[in-house]
């Protein structure tokens, strides 16, 4: 039999036949089925007005530095606008990689607490914020990338609703507003499909700790959820127990995904800045055959890569290999 090997002849017809793009992922997570495209286009007639005397780098480094919502108002003050909003760095590069962010962001309510800047930086950054693997996700609450394996397990990203939030930490809903809280989606969720009609306000539980910190002090935080006889975080803290409880029992018998994770999510493909290439993520057909009805093996197939991370994963994956010898 052949030795197996990767060279510049070879290398897109072994991504064609070994990695696949994971639809599956894609769909378990917020997926926006109304277009996010704009109108067609027409040249601008009219002119910024006093504007007009700023140099465009200038107008560059503001849209740069001001938030998602901010800027999507900006563009729509006119064509002109518009056209100077679309072309500037790094603003364009989300917009020609992830068209469907901004609309996201937009409906789940949280666009005005992200700057232009700061969704860049996790769109050019591939590695996901937990465990340093490639990330397929934005994760709403804290605009950070997450591989398909933290989504489902790390308790950091486990999304807390906005009234266990002021339970827990003895927040107002007016306090609230001075962090990420999102709205979530209409659509089915997780790789089972299961429909979610209702909206609920999500957020990240670090952050309302934070939050929590600031308002009360660390001292005054502790001695609320020490010795609070509020009924809202005694309730709380009874439902945290029963939780407890019935993932015990998950775990013991079979594992069902915690809606609420996926609903905080949505895929966000990764832009090299180096070579100007996006990237969707690939999963692999090797791990994925080997993997099926295994439970220990799912981390394997759950993992996803760029097109060079792919390729390296191919050098040391032998059902890959094995996939493409027999074709």
């Amino acid at each position: 039999m052949p030795k197996f090997r990767i060279d510049d002849a070879n290398k897109e017809d072994i991504l064609k036949i070994v990695t696949y793009h994971p639809h599956n992922y894609v769909k378990a997570v917020i997926s926006l089925t109304q277009p996010t495209g704009d109108v067609e286009f027409k040249p601008p007639t009219s002119s910024i007005g006093s504007l007009k005397v700023l140099p465009i780098e200038l107008f560059d480094l503001v849209i740069k530095y001001s938030d998602m919502h901010t800027v999507s108002v900006l563009r729509t003050a006119n064509r002109r606008t518009r056209l100077i909003v679309d072309a500037s760095f790094p603003y364009k590069h989300i917009i020609l990689c992830a068209p469907h962010i901004r609309a996201t962001l937009e409906r789940t309510g949280v666009a005005s607490h992200f700057f232009v800047e700061e969704v860049f930086c996790v769109l050019s950054n591939p590695a996901c914020h937990v465990c340093g693997n490639f990330g397929l996700y934005l994760w709403i609450p804290e605009c950070i990338r997450c591989c398909i394996t933290c989504l489902k397990e790390d308790p950091g990203l486990m999304p807390m609703s906005e009234r266990d939030a002021q339970a827990a930490f003895g927040l107002t809903k007016s306090q609230m507003a001075m962090i990420p809280v999102m709205v979530t989606l209409p659509g089915e969720y997780t790789t089972f499909q299961k429909s979610r009609q209702r909206g609920v306000r999500l957020l990240s539980q670090k952050r309302a700790r934070q939050l929590g910190i600031v308002v009360r002090g660390k001292e005054g935080l502790d001695k609320y959820t020490s010795s609070s006889n509020s009924k809202s975080l005694a309730a709380y803290r009874q439902k945290l127990a029963k939780r407890d409880v019935l993932d015990f029992i998950d775990k013991l018998q079979y594992s069902f995904d915690d809606v609420y994770r996926y609903l905080s999510a949505v895929h966000f493909p990764y832009f090299d800045r180096l070579s100007h290439t996006t990237h969707v993520g690939l999963a692999c057909r090797g791990c994925d055959i080997a993997s099926r009805g295994s439970t220990t093996s799912q981390h394997r197939r759950n993992k996803t890569y760029t097109t060079a991370g792919a390729l390296e994963h191919v050098k040391g994956c032998p059902d890959a290999q094995d996939l493409w010898m027999a074709n």
